[in-house]
Order: structure tokens, then C-alpha cells, then sequence
């Protein structure tokens, strides 16, 4: 039995990697050892995205408490969603029904409960410590740019960048930012901006 599912779970028939939104809380780990992150938020619509820095002794060095206002997940967007983790599960479904396992439970239904998907976009959808302890986190909506929100080592904000949306960051300080994303052939490269 899987306690904590991270993707898509269906009890008794299998488990798949598909997470369309992440599922708090968030952990960020320092590429130097000196800590690590963790981001927590409750699933509503206005609440509060709470970053939390541990020290490696595991003291709590700072506790910010960020208030968001997320949009709701648009009903076409779940659609697509389910429709997706549909695909993905059918033929393992399929199995379970030809075994007489399932019951009367369609696909979609299947789906639909094994699925994270929850009403409102999550404040933050990856976060990132920095060798400088800067804290990078992502905001949790679907666009085409993606908006990263920057704090420095005492989590204070900074700034705000827009990064296309193909591009994973991997490593980000007050002053660049390195990541990869892919070419025209997804072939993957290294990229570094520098941020002023």
C-alpha cells in the first residue's frame, strides 16, 4: 500500500510518475551542505505559501510566511488532465478488468480519484536553495514564461524573473542563474544568465 502517494495512485492496480502539480511539502537540499528548504501551503484559494530554512543541525534559521491568492484550475485544464492520466492507465486497467478486480469503475473515474489535482494552482511548483542561500521557488501556474520569486540568505524578497517555461533552473544565486532546456531537435544545453 503506498502511504503518501506522489503521482497518480490507484489502490490495488498500480501507481504512475504522472504529478501534473506538486504535492507539499516542497524539500530543497544545498548544493554545499549548509541546509535545506522546505515550502508547505494548504490547497486554498487564499492562503499561505510558508518557507521554512533548516540549518544541517536542523535548528530553524528563518520561517517566511508569503500570502497568495492562486486562480482556480480551469475545468478544461482538469479535463485535459484526467484525459491524459486516462491514456496513460488504460492498458493497465484494461488488465484489471479482464482479472474481474475493478468493479464497475470506469477509466476516467479511475482517474479522476487517483489523480492529485487540486481546485486551486499551488503557490509554488519547484524550489531551489542557492551556494549563496538565496531560495528560488516557482510560481505553481501554467503560462508560457514562468515567474520565479527570489529571497536572499535572510528571506527577505529581491526580486522577481521570468524564465521561459522549457527552461529548469538548476542552480540559482542573487546574481545568475544556470539551468537547461532543449533546441529546436530536444537536444539538451546548459544555459547561464546573469541577472542585473
Amino acid at each position: 500500500e503506498v502511504s503518501r502517494p506522489t503521482g497518480m495512485h490507484m489502490p490495488g492496480i498500480a501507481s504512475f510518475s504522472f504529478a501534473p502539480f506538486p504535492i507539499p511539502p516542497l524539500i530543497a537540499v544545498a548544493g554545499n551542505g549548509r541546509g535545506f528548504l522546505a515550502a508547505e501551503w494548504v490547497d486554498e484559494d487564499q492562503g499561505e505559501l510558508v518557507l521554512t530554512l533548516y540549518r544541517p543541525s536542523g535548528n530553524v534559521e528563518w520561517i517566511r510566511r508569503i500570502p497568495y491568492g492562486s486562480p482556480r484550475v480551469p475545468a478544461e485544464v482538469r479535463d485535459s488532465l484526467i484525459l491524459e492520466g486516462a491514456i496513460m492507465a488504460e492498458p493497465v486497467v484494461a488488465r484489471a478488468q479482464r482479472r474481474g478486480t475493478l468493479g464497475e469503475r470506469s477509466v476516467r473515474q479511475l482517474v479522476d480519484e487517483g489523480l492529485y489535482l487540486p481546485e486551486f494552482y499551488p503557490p509554488a511548483s519547484a524550489i531551489h536553495l542557492g551556494p549563496d542561500g538565496s531560495v528560488w521557488f516557482r510560481d505553481g501556474q501554467i503560462m508560457e514564461s514562468v515567474k520565479w520569486t527570489v529571497l536572499d540568505s535572510i528571506g527577505d524578497q529581491r526580486f522577481t524573473v521570468k524564465l521561459p517555461r522549457d527552461f529548469q533552473v538548476q542552480a540559482g544565486t542573487l546574481g545568475w542563474v544556470w539551468g537547461t532546456t532543449l533546441d529546436d531537435l530536444d537536444v539538451p544545453y546548459v544555459v547561464r544568465y546573469d541577472i542585473r
